[in-house]
């Protein structure tokens, strides 16, 4: 038997929403010659040459299977966006509402193998590639979806603290699998809405109530946001595990029991006069350090309840946000002294 050639591949795996439902023949054919053309410019926009590239038509859709390219580490998350903001593009020039279309996005890496087809043609074959059809399958139109070995390479990259939402969902056979929506709100074409599959476990968490520490989390944050813009330009990593922490301290006073702060920041609030000492002395704590911090915090404390925020840096509350805090904690919002002037 022939040992197949083992390669790391990266994919970018899409299919046109609702292909044939109320468009023509002479339409659909106009829209997979559009869509390689949209594949065909994002890939040229980000460099990637012809030899490191597998590209595999599915009759509705494409992927994309990029390989051994290790830098940039996001390339296939580059590639992805790029195309969504050329079919906006598109779809903008296009007068025919049955010559517009969506896609749906799922992307994964891994080892798989590489192997030749029934035309003579390289192809390739493993566990990566039928992972990235999964959870496209999840995703709705315009939307990103990427895999676990994806998420955890990006996950801890600045550009990308806080850019994903976390899902379980089922696929074919009732595999249960976990994928990650990707939802910078500023990226043109991204639909950043919860993926349909998921609707009812997001309606489910929007009836979690605040604890009392997220209670006056959003409630220092409130009364601080002037502070907060003022220092705009500095690290939003700093300045959450900060707040993250003052509310442990303000939490303790309130319920009049310990234990709710680390040791390494307990009492930090005695420790400094000012709202400047208090910033940098977090500051001061190792990068790497800041960045787990701050991944917990976001990833287990604060991403339960996004919707209160106006970002996903969690450090500006919104009108909603505030609405439940002063229903659910009115001594919390009193003792912030809220609302006055």
């Amino acid at each position: 038997m022939r040992e197949a050639e083992s390669i790391p591949a990266k994919y970018i795996f899409l299919d046109i929403v609702g292909f044939s439902h109320g468009r023509s023949v002479e339409a659909q054919t106009d829209l997979i010659f559009a869509l390689n053309n949209l594949v065909r410019d994002s890939l040229t926009q980000n460099g990637v040459p012809l030899s490191e590239l597998i590209l595999l038509p599915t009759g509705d859709g494409i992927c994309i299977a990029l390989l051994n390219i290790g830098v940039p580490l996001d390339i296939h998350l580059r590639i992805a966006l790029s195309l969504l903001e050329n079919l906006q593009k598109y779809n903008e020039s296009i007068e025919q509402e049955m010559r517009r279309f969506q896609v749906r996005i799922g992307l994964n890496a891994n080892t798989d193998n590489l192997v030749t087809d029934i035309n003579g043609r390289r192809n390739i074959a493993g566990a990566g590639i039928n992972m990235a059809q999964r959870v496209m399958s999840l995703a709705d139109g315009n939307q990103i979806l990427v895999g676990e070995s994806v998420f955890e390479t990006l996950q801890f990259r600045e550009a990308y603290i806080s850019s994903f939402r976390s899902y379980t969902g089922r696929v074919k056979h009732g595999l249960s699998i976990k994928v990650h929506q990707y939802i910078d709100q500023s990226r043109l074409g991204l639909n950043v809405d919860v993926p349909k599959a998921f609707v009812i476990e997001e309606e489910e968490k929007a009836e979690l109530p605040l604890n009392l520490r997220v209670a006056c989390y959003l409630a220092d944050l409130i009364k601080n946001s002037d502070l907060i813009i003022q220092h705009s330009e500095s690290s939003h990593i700093t300045m959450t595990i900060m707040f993250w922490f003052r509310a442990g301290v303000s939490a303790g006073r309130i319920s009049k029991i310990g234990g709710l702060t680390s040791n390494i920041y307990s009492g930090l609030e005695e420790r400094v006069a000012t709202f400047e000492q208090e910033y940098k002395s977090y500051w001061d704590v190792p990068d790497h350090v800041q960045f787990a911090l701050a991944m917990m915090i976001k990833s287990n404390d604060l991403f339960p309840y996004s919707e209160f925020f106006e970002q996903l840096d969690f450090l500006f509350v919104n009108e909603k946000g505030k609405e439940k805090l002063k229903r659910e904690w009115p001594d919390v919002w009193e003792k912030f002294e809220l609302g006055k002037d």
